[in-house]
């Protein structure tokens, strides 16, 4: 098959979720299928580097384009698919983000990662609520040929918003970098990145993007009455600002901003706990990663986090900060109940790779070109 891949996600290098998603599952399409032929769309008037080891695989080719993607959008509401796609001739289009080509009678496999824009508009900045409502997304749910969830709980979704049917949708988890994995304290890359970052163990850790979805308060609130219980523990919260999201000032708290993709391994590594009690996630990737490197995790009981880590973790209502004082302080003393909660973790990550994602994908891609 010759199969177009919408990669315009990528042109302003922003990182997150779905570009880790994208550059991940490609990664491993790519090093498994060699029969396929693949065209990586990739437009904008400014665009990052994209990682080079595609350029040199003989069945990838990569459309580059200095168009405007705000440009192309309305040309294709306007005039249907560009002459530069239709002269490729194509067998499928895959589009891994929200973003939709206008492609005609071309069968088109699409990922929707949440719909966290309708369930909860108040964590959107109103610029993001009318781009959302600009995409169409009823119309390209419905129009595309199969979707794919990152998660039960988002095909639900799925049916249930969009209306779409529940054959549409096929339920591929994302995998987990095998990047992640136990270091010991004694490692030397370990030492010096906690000491880049000037970090003392124990610290809790939080690691994703600052906004109220995550409800970092309640973190903030737990570590406030847990301080004095525990006065060598910090809390160290990772991660770019995203709408509304604010620096963290108060003493005992290290906010690290972003931090680079290979200081995350060891800033898992070093922490006595993982926290995330976001109010929402359509899959949740951090939990998953530092169950990867043998950290055990409170998370919230909400949305896709229970279907992901299940009784691997100990889940809790986002609201109670209670119950995050009590499970924080028993892990950091607790070490039988530690080990047995990282024990869990270790054997939960396995349900997760790439490598299984990708075959999955194939199976789409092969059942959509049929129908």
């Amino acid at each position: 098959m010759r199969i177009l891949v919408d990669i315009r996600f990528l042109s302003k290098g922003r990182g997150g979720g779905i570009s880790e998603y994208t550059v991940n599952l490609l990664d491993t399409l790519f090093a498994l299928d060699n029969s396929n032929e693949y065209f990586l769309l990739y437009t904008g008037i400014r665009r990052v580097p994209l990682p080079y080891r595609w350029e040199r695989i003989k069945n990838v080719q990569v459309i580059e384009k200095s168009i405007s993607n705000r440009y192309l959008e309305v040309w294709m509401k306007l005039f249907g698919t560009p002459s530069f796609i239709k002269d490729l001739k194509l067998d499928l289009v895959f589009s891994p983000h929200l973003l939709f080509i206008e492609a005609g009678d071309i069968p088109q496999v699409m990922t929707f990662h949440d719909l966290s824009f309708l369930r909860f508009e108040e964590f959107f900045s109103r610029k993001s609520i009318i781009w959302h409502k600009l995409q169409r997304f009823y119309q390209k749910g419905n129009s595309a040929t199969h979707l794919i969830a990152d998660s039960n709980f988002t095909k639900s979704d799925l049916v249930k918003f969009l209306g779409v049917e529940e054959k549409k949708v096929s339920v591929i988890y994302p995998g987990v970098s095998e990047v992640f994995k136990p270091v010991s304290f004694d490692n030397l890359i370990l030492k010096n990145v906690l000491k880049k970052y000037g970090l003392k163990v124990p610290y809790i850790l939080y690691l994703g993007e600052i906004q109220p979805r995550k409800n970092l308060e309640v973190i903030i609130d737990a570590y406030t009455e847990l301080k004095n219980r525990l006065p060598e523990l910090e809390l160290v919260i990772a991660g770019g600002l995203g709408y509304r999201g604010k620096d963290v000032k108060m003493e005992g708290v290290r906010y690290l901003g972003h931090v680079p993709d290979e200081d995350r391994l060891y800033l898992y590594s070093g922490a006595r706990v993982f926290v995330y009690p976001s109010f929402f996630e359509g899959f949740g990737l951090p939990p998953l990663e530092a169950q990867a490197c043998g950290i055990p995790v409170i998370a919230s009981d909400r949305s896709s986090l229970v279907e992901v880590l299940g009784d691997s973790a100990i889940l809790l209502s986002p609201w109670d900060t209670s119950g995050y004082i009590d499970a924080i302080y028993l892990l950091c003393t607790d070490e039988k109940k530690r080990r047995s909660i990282m024990s869990k973790g270790l054997k939960n990550v396995k349900r997760f790779s790439w490598r299984d994602s990708a075959l999955n994908l194939l199976k789409v891609f092969l059942y959509a070109k049929k129908k």
